[in-house]
């Protein structure tokens, strides 16, 4: 029996030295279990990009699409980015001005509600979605998962130049299956 307790007190550490090398191989950390990476994002990552980039022509409508959100007609200066993620997935950067009543429609067309804020936005969101203009009425935000892929990611951030003005910035993220 001492034996067999003896063996097992030695193939114990070398298993588990050759779990944990397999797990450190496929991107998880010692804290994670095997199971838990494979259903993580970096297990799941796609090896190349899920989908190509739209036609610069097309943008707005594959933003629309993509995202379940429609600019208004109205909106000027619009400008529309698609790339693709370090985690090889479609993002969408989009900006645009509108009054505050295209604001609101922006964000009620998609069942996103709207929450004002006294304060402008701090220095990360500014950063994150590349915001220039100073504000003179604090900030909004909308956001919320697509209706028909809780996958995709949007996130809407609002600022005031002047009373009657909304810019209007637009990150929509997909995450990878995971």
């Amino acid at each position: 029996m001492s034996v067999l307790l003896g063996r097992c007190a030695l193939y114990g550490p070398v298993l588990a030295s050759r779990v944990l090398a397999l797990a450190a191989a496929a991107g998880c950390s010692p804290s994670e279990s095997p199971v838990t990476c494979e259903e993580s994002i970096r297990c799941s990552m796609p090896a190349s990009p899920s989908v190509p980039l739209p036609d610069d022509d097309d943008l707005r409508d594959s933003f629309a699409q993509y995202s379940g959100l429609t600019i208004p007609e109205d909106a000027a200066d619009v400008e529309i980015t698609a790339d693709h993620s370090e985690l090889n997935e479609l993002y969408y950067t989009a900006s645009f001005t509108v009054d505050r009543a295209g604001l609101e429609e922006f964000c009620d067309s998609a069942d996103l509600r709207l929450r004002y804020s006294p304060d402008p936005p701090d220095a990360e969101t500014r950063s994150t979605y590349d915001i220039t203009e100073n504000t003179v009425d604090g900030s909004a935000e909308c956001g919320g998962t697509h209706p028909e892929n809780g996958r995709v990611q949007r996130n809407v951030v609002a600022v005031f130049p002047d009373d009657g003005t909304a810019a209007v910035y637009a990150n929509i993220v997909k995450w990878p299956n995971g």
